[in-house]
């Protein structure tokens, strides 16, 4: 948290010297957070797409108990080390990344005292909007580059759960990433909204250098690999480019066909 707080600090006095396109708002008192989550606009969900595209974690139930308990074990080695901020990887491109994110994130919002926020950041080939069928012109990375308001460019899918996708970006992908105006428009985010948790959707870690610029921005990464498509040379690789920056939260095996036995608990859930 003293790291988060340092940063917030730092980030207010840049944005205090360097001009902005857009002129931000004043900072937000606590007792406003829940007035500016209002005034983000809620999106309807169709349950039908949802689970055709294996989104099933909107709802309690036997299909989303390994992304709850997924979500219990990130919460506890967060809490304890007083992490907020994790991205989410995958070694290389169709591991199911953006599944997994889409699925976390109904999972933690499931958690009623929780205020979870997911910050699409593959630019290059995002996935969320189509995943959850989200309204079209949604574009986060304009708010990264100073140019809209963070309300504008953002839904809420629960009232405790915002999403903010992105549109494809062209050729500047990497050094948007690595700008600091993106650190700093993060910061005010995580100020003005005080999210318990933000999830970051990033790329895969191995097809350019979008990830490794951006890693100092968040405190922890989660690891999503495929099983039968992702090596373990791959998954290694990334664990040890990931460890080299930040704090390795754990690796999912996604994608698994088969499950064994005695793994459910049928009407428990």
């Amino acid at each position: 948290m003293e790291r988060i707080q340092t940063a917030i600090a730092k980030a207010r006095a840049a944005r205090d010297g360097a001009p902005r396109n857009v002129t931000r708002k004043p900072v937000l008192r606590p007792s406003d957070v829940e007035a500016a989550w209002a005034a983000v606009p809620m999106a309807d969900l169709n349950n039908r797409k949802l689970k055709a595209r294996r989104v099933t974690a909107f709802e309690s139930g036997s299909e989303t108990a390994e992304f709850d308990r997924l979500r219990t074990r990130m919460l506890q080695r967060m809490q304890s080390k007083n992490w907020t901020r994790v991205a989410v990887v995958s070694p290389t491109a169709q591991n199911g990344k953006s599944t997994v994110v889409s699925n976390l994130a109904f999972s933690f919002a499931r958690q009623k005292h929780l205020n979870t926020m997911v910050i699409e950041l593959d630019l290059r080939r995002p996935g969320l909007s189509p995943i959850l069928d989200l309204p079209r012109g949604l574009d986060v990375s304009r708010v990264l580059e100073g140019q809209a308001d963070f309300a504008d460019h953002a839904v809420r899918l629960r009232d405790n759960l915002i999403i903010a996708p992105t549109l494809p970006v062209q050729g500047n992908a990497a050094e948007l990433l690595q700008s600091p105006d993106t650190a700093i428009a993060l910061n005010g985010i995580a100020e003005d909204y005080r999210p318990s948790v933000m999830i970051f959707d990033m790329p895969p870690i191995g097809v350019s250098d979008d990830v490794i610029g951006f890693l100092s921005n968040v405190d922890c990464v989660l690891i999503v690999a495929a099983a039968g498509m992702t090596s373990l040379t791959e998954i290694s690789d990334c664990e040890r480019d990931v460890a080299e920056r930040t704090e390795v939260l754990g690796v999912v095996l996604n994608k698994c066909r088969y499950e064994p036995k005695g793994t459910g608990y049928g009407d428990y859930y």
